[in-house]
């Protein structure tokens, strides 16, 4: 007993040690590396500014200036780059990073921001904290196209009111893409995408006259959210995920000038719609189709069920119409529909 007690003791010393003396060489290695780098890009001259950005581990917003810019700016890039942890100490920015690249004499306004090849498999860079944020500022008087691609990171759009744009492209491998668009104009098409993570497209009061709206995931859950937007045009939607939610809300109390059509789809999980319009000559029609599961739909008022079809009772005289199909191979199918 004396000799099993005096081995606890060992070992018990020997993990204090450990942790004393990992904190120690944590202490005399801990290094930060802590900068910020300004971009200013000048017009093209073109009635659309056109706007790429790439890179590989940050956040990206992308937002509106609430002060005036100078006429001859179409873009202000802020990047914050920040890298903190053990065994950094005497490391700089180019240990981890290429040097970022910036295209401003040109049609298309860029910049790039990716790390170095195999950077991240040096045992050393294992215990960092990494917090890079990228921030775009536009202005609100001008038209944009906008792109922007993320490996690892989130990416928010965030519009405020009555800005245009030709089309946005959001996508990011790991993270979360989110467009908060109050009241803004879109001539063309909208296409948010990730892998790993969540996508929305929040549209309120926009005025939408392009042909496709594309909110995708792999993993996690996918959501579109139309409410009161102004369709000039025919739309076709695009809403899925393979494993995960996909949501469709939608708050029509304005007149349609075109027809919605599209698809939500799931493999594995659930679709969620919840609808409402206030007029005969708005119609929607959805079909639900399930593999393995159910179709669960709930007429709040002015809908009819034949089989797995949930139809407004105005459809057929409608001027205008939603008529969306609505799958998941295993998962559910819920609505919940009103019609005025």
């Amino acid at each position: 007993m004396q000799k099993k007690f005096i081995v606890i003791l060992v070992v018990a010393a020997v993990i204090t040690g450990g942790i004393f003396g990992f904190g120690i060489v944590g202490y005399a290695t801990y290094g930060v590396i802590d900068e910020s780098y300004d971009y200013v890009y000048t017009s093209s001259g073109q009635e659309v500014e056109e706007i790429s950005l790439g890179a590989s581990i940050a956040d990206i917003e992308i937002k509106y200036n609430k002060t005036n810019m100078p006429s001859s700016q179409v873009m202000h890039a802020n990047l914050k780059v920040n890298v903190e942890g053990i065994f950094l100490k005497s490391k700089t920015y180019s240990d981890f990073f290429q040097p970022i690249g910036t295209t401003n004499n040109s049609a298309v306004k860029s910049l790039t921001f990716y790390s170095q090849p195999q950077a991240w498999f040096d045992p050393s860079k294992w215990f960092m904290g990494i917090n890079n944020k990228l921030t775009i500022i536009l202005r609100t008087d001008l038209k944009y196209n906008i792109s922007a691609s993320l490996n690892v990171g989130n990416i928010l759009f965030n519009a405020t009111n009555g800005e245009s744009v030709d089309y946005v492209s959001l996508s990011t491998t790991t993270g979360n893409t989110h467009l908060l668009a109050p009241n803004i104009n879109i001539t063309d098409s909208l296409t948010i995408t990730t892998t790993t993570g969540s996508t929305t497209a929040d549209l309120k009061n926009v005025i939408f006259s392009g042909s496709n709206i594309d909110v995708k995931t792999t993993t996690g859950s996918t959501t579109l959210i139309s409410n009161n937007v102004s369709y000039l045009g025919s739309c076709v939607y695009d809403v899925r995920t393979i494993t995960g939610d996909a949501n469709l809300n939608i708050v029509q109390n304005r007149t349609l000038s075109g027809d919605i059509t599209g698809s939500i789809q799931v493999t594995t999980g659930a679709v969620r719609v919840n609808y409402i319009d206030n007029s005969v000559q708005i119609g929607a029609k959805f079909t639900g189709s399930v593999t393995t599961g159910g179709l669960d739909y709930t007429n709040l008022g002015g809908f009819g069920r034949n089989g797995n079809e949930f139809q407004s009772l105005d459809y057929i005289g409608a001027s205008n119409t939603y008529t969306l199909s609505l799958s998941t191979t295993t998962g559910k199918v819920f609505i919940n529909a009103l019609s005025v």
